[in-house]
């Protein structure tokens, strides 16, 4: 059921599903960004501690060259795909997915340029 609200930020009328809403679309997307300015630090901390559980996981170096340095690898699709799966979950859920899932061999580590060789050319 939808009610009409006062947002309470900027005094403007907008329909809202829930009882407890207090703020528009607009209002709220302003202070989230807000939030996540101020968090930067700490949102950056936690994706790279999620993304270096699963290269760990995954050996931690690159399959096919054995690159180890954190800034140089990336989650890699085996049998393609990573296109498709992206327009479906961020990063983030497919890191969690492949952790939850005990590191599946659907993935593998590999670095930027790596993993750009093989979308190219087929081979490292």
């Amino acid at each position: 059921m939808r009610r009409a609200v006062t947002c309470l930020k900027c005094g403007g009328e907008f329909e809202a599903s829930r009882s407890d809403a207090k703020s528009c679309k607009a209002c709220h997307a302003k202070r989230r960004l807000a939030w996540q300015a101020a968090n930067r630090e700490r949102i950056n901390a936690r994706y790279r501690t999620l993304r270096e559980r699963v290269y760990a996981g995954y050996g931690g170096a690159c399959s096919c060259c054995g690159e180890n340095r954190f800034e140089f690898l990336a989650l890699d699709h085996v049998n393609g795909g990573g296109r498709k799966e992206r327009k479906k979950l961020s990063t983030a859920q497919i890191a969690r997915r492949a952790i939850k899932a005990g590191f599946p061999p659907k993935y593998r580590v590999l670095c930027h340029n790596c993993n750009s060789a093989i979308g190219w050319f087929g081979a490292c």
